[in-house]
């Protein structure tokens, strides 16, 4: 696999950019694990 191909398949949906349904589940991650952001593998499932 290539560099430029990587991390291609799957866009990382930024919480500004994610429907409220996402944000929802942002939200509760960053809730449950007591912090203040979103970890990329959950922008990624």
């Amino acid at each position: 696999m290539s560099e430029s191909s990587s991390f291609t398949r799957f866009p990382i949906i930024s919480y500004q950019d994610a429907s409220e349904e996402v944000r929802a589940i942002y939200d509760d991650t960053m809730k449950t694990l007591q912090i203040p952001f979103g970890l990329n593998w959950f922008k990624l499932v």
